[in-house]
């Protein structure tokens, strides 16, 4: 049994045809990142089991626009011993995931966005808001869904910005914090 600390970078939408192809959706800011890592695991409800991508293409979906980049695309993508619909259809929707030290190493000012959860969010005059329990991806920028704890200034759900500089002014991994500026009030 494979028992790492797994990171999902994307996931198994369907299966596309009948000779074994799969469509996936990458969540890398560089959707082509996904196929770096080799093998990739499969986390599905019968367990995580590493496969090998022999081939992938990109897939433009239905509606779509040339200039949405990865938007609206996804990949068909064909597994090493995945040769027929049959054993392709075990795999829809499951996580595709690798194991954290196979992410590349990031600068002193880098984090992983799934680093955030779980940080404890306070404002400039120190007052907790909660704890981040997710990051939520709007297209424009990403927001921090902020919970209250029993340490909370207010019982209020808070989604924040996480823009930094403007909106998040320190993140401190080691902590487990982040300091934002955001009044109680909004």
């Amino acid at each position: 049994m494979i028992k790492r600390d797994l990171v999902t970078l994307g996931q198994i939408q369907s299966a596309y045809g009948v000779q074994g192809w799969l469509h996936c959706l990458s969540f890398c800011e560089n959707p082509d990142d996904l196929f770096q890592f080799q093998p990739l695991l499969i986390k599905s409800q019968y367990g995580i089991r590493e496969l090998v991508a022999e081939d992938w293409s990109l897939h433009k979906q239905p509606g779509s626009r040339p200039a949405d980049a990865s938007k609206g695309l996804s990949y068909i993508v064909r597994f090493e011993g995945i040769d027929s619909r049959d054993k392709a259809e075990p795999f829809v929707n499951a996580k595709i995931a690798v194991p954290r030290e196979a992410l590349p190493a990031l600068a002193s000012d880098e984090v992983y966005l799934r680093d955030l959860e779980g940080l404890t969010v306070r404002n400039m005059d120190d007052l907790v808001f909660g704890n981040l329990v997710r990051i939520l991806e709007t297209g424009a920028n990403d927001v921090c869904l902020v919970k209250p704890t029993e340490d909370s200034v207010d019982d209020v759900e808070r989604l924040i910005p996480y823009i930094v500089g403007q909106y998040v002014k320190s993140v401190d991994i080691d902590n487990r914090s982040m300091i934002v500026d955001w009044e109680v009030d909004w």
